[in-house]
Order: C-alpha cells, then sequence, then structure tokens
C-alpha cells in the first residue's frame, strides 16, 4: 500500500509541529493547522505526531477532579451574581419568561 504523501511531506510535518506546537493550545489545533496547510486530514497529521511524540498527554484523575470541583464553584458563584444582579433591578424568574 503506498503512501499519499512522501517521506518529506511527514518530515516537514513533523518538523513544524516541533517548531510550532508552543503556539498552540493543544497538540489538535496544532495538527489541524498543519493538515490545512498540507491539504491533508487533520488525522493523517495526529497519527504521524503520535507516531513520532507517543500519545498526547491525558490529565490524570485528581486534576481532572479538581478542575471539575473548580469550575463547578464558579458556575455557582456566577448563578449568585446573577441572581443577585436580577434581584436589584427588580427582575424575577416570572418577568423574564423563566418560571
Amino acid at each position: 500500500m503506498s503512501s499519499r504523501y512522501g517521506d518529506e511531506t511527514r518530515a516537514w510535518a513533523e518538523k513544524t509541529f516541533e517548531e510550532t506546537r508552543h503556539q498552540y493550545n493543544s497538540r489538535l489545533e496544532c495538527c489541524q493547522a498543519i493538515a490545512k496547510s498540507l491539504g491533508a486530514h487533520v488525522n493523517t497529521v495526529s497519527r504521524w505526531i503520535g507516531e513520532s511524540y507517543g500519545p498526547a498527554r491525558q490529565a490524570p484523575p485528581e486534576e481532572v477532579s479538581a478542575r471539575m470541583r473548580a469550575l463547578e464553584e464558579e458556575v455557582a458563584r456566577l448563578r449568585r451574581q446573577n441572581h443577585d444582579l436580577a434581584s436589584s433591578r427588580g427582575f424575577t424568574a416570572g418577568k423574564l419568561g423563566l418560571a
């Protein structure tokens, strides 16, 4: 089975990943940009990068749990603030059609 992309193309993609990955929020975003430049599917570039650099780092469960707790606390805080703002302006759930 022949490869659609040559070794030079793959080498360029890997080099570009190494040079630009710090500019992106995630490995996937970087792979998407490289794939777009090549006119390739993102899965192709992601596979190349995975084979060269190993699997993407996954956050440990305790990190995910801590992040979830922080986000839930933020949601609760924002809901309280929203309620306080609505109350101070005389809005009620009934007037807003939310009741």
